[in-house]
């Protein structure tokens, strides 16, 4: 026969085991209506021309300084206005047109801006990660003093 100790007659604690419950990651609502904007933006850009006259960007093409629609009381609506909802400019250019010509150039711009700056990430990324030592102190510092600037600015 075997003594027993005080340890082995001490239960065992019940021990919970909860899995970390998998959730897809695109279905983040945030990710989803970030992703809604952009889809808007880009049906703005793509479709518009076919709904709206976007040669009424051009200089001279409406009468000038006309508020937007909701500017004025629907009683006074001069019969020009009511063809530019968005109002015009001081050279003549409906709003409404300049912002459907406008939108996939700066969509463009927007997305060349990012693709550097994920590249300048990368680059500066795998030097710091790769050679260590002083080369990953400067480039942090250099980070850490970017993001303060810019959290200071905004």
């Amino acid at each position: 026969m075997t003594a027993t100790t005080a340890e082995q007659m001490v239960p065992a604690p019940n021990i919970v085991v909860r899995k970390r419950a998998r959730t897809n990651p695109w279905l983040n609502p945030k990710l989803i209506a970030g992703s809604i904007m952009v889809l808007i933006v880009i049906l703005f850009g793509v479709l518009g021309p076919l709904f709206w006259d976007v040669t009424l960007a051009r200089v001279g093409s409406s009468p000038i300084n006309l508020p937007p629609v909701w500017a004025n009381p629907p009683a006074r609506f001069p019969p020009a206005q009511a063809a530019h909802p968005l109002g015009t400019e001081s050279n003549g250019r409906d709003m409404l047109a300049a912002l459907i010509t406008g939108t996939p150039r700066s969509l463009w711009i927007g997305f060349v801006a990012a693709g550097i700056g994920i590249l300048i990430g990368i680059i500066l990324g795998f030097t710091a990660g790769y050679m260590g030592g002083w080369v990953d102190a400067v480039i942090r510092t250099i980070s850490d003093a970017v993001v303060v600037i810019h959290r200071c600015w905004c």
